[in-house]
């Protein structure tokens, strides 16, 4: 429910700064949105994850991760998913400390053309005979 209500915010917030037609970071999300994300030491209500906007559309987004088996475990649950080798690698130590961002090309790739609409994106299939 929360994350339905959170989704729904950021969708108007999202609408209101796409008419500013610039590039933005968000930051700072609940720890409710993301199970795997690290929780932020100042406010551990929060996550380390950001998500990369250019005239209104995702780019790419990155997050660090976390190393508490438990609290991720307690996450996916909330979420309704689970992914046992994770926890077993996280409870082992086995995984170092880490992050990432992923960016999507063909998002950069419509942001340069000035492309609209994502659906102008999709690559006809090429079939062999």
């Amino acid at each position: 429910e929360f994350i339905k209500s959170f989704d729904s915010l950021l969708d108007a917030q999202l609408g209101a700064i796409n008419k500013t037609k610039h590039a933005y970071l968000l930051y700072d999300y609940p720890v409710e949105t993301m199970s795997v994300a690290r929780r932020k030491m100042e406010n551990k209500s929060f996550v380390e994850r950001f998500e990369l906007f250019i005239n209104g559309l995702e780019i790419g987004h990155g997050f660090t991760d976390s190393l508490d088996a438990d609290d991720v475990e307690k996450r996916m649950n909330r979420l309704g998913w689970r992914d046992d080798v994770l926890l077993a690698q996280l409870r082992a130590g086995k995984l170092p400390a880490s992050g990432g961002f992923g960016i999507g090309i063909e998002r950069l790739v419509q942001v340069s053309l000035g492309i609209q609409s994502t659906k102008d994106m999709v690559v006809p299939q090429v079939l062999e005979v």
